[in-house]
């Protein structure tokens, strides 16, 4: 596999970017996630592994449960705006 010069360095800014995103979105939940996250520590309890606001590429999901391969989204009024409903699709 081939990257383009530069390629790798693109990918890094937008890793460093996803991971920012995060990291925000982390400390200014919405009550919606605040009380499914409650939820999602106590199955992290019983043997999950959930992680809240997880970067996943260019991307930044709600919840991510890697080692089971599930990847959850909470829609709310912001997926209903246009420039963001447009990226969703």
């Amino acid at each position: 596999m081939s990257w383009a010069p530069g390629e790798g360095e693109k990918r890094q800014k937008d890793l460093k970017r996803s991971n920012d995103r995060a990291r925000g979105l982390r400390a200014n939940a919405t009550p919606s996630e605040r009380r499914l996250w409650k939820i999602m520590r106590q199955l992290n309890r019983e043997g999950a592994s959930f992680r809240r606001q997880a970067a996943m590429g260019a991307y930044v999901f709600d919840f991510a449960d890697f080692g089971a391969k599930l990847l959850v989204e909470l829609d709310g009024g912001i997926h209903t705006l246009g420039d963001v409903k447009q990226r969703d699709a």
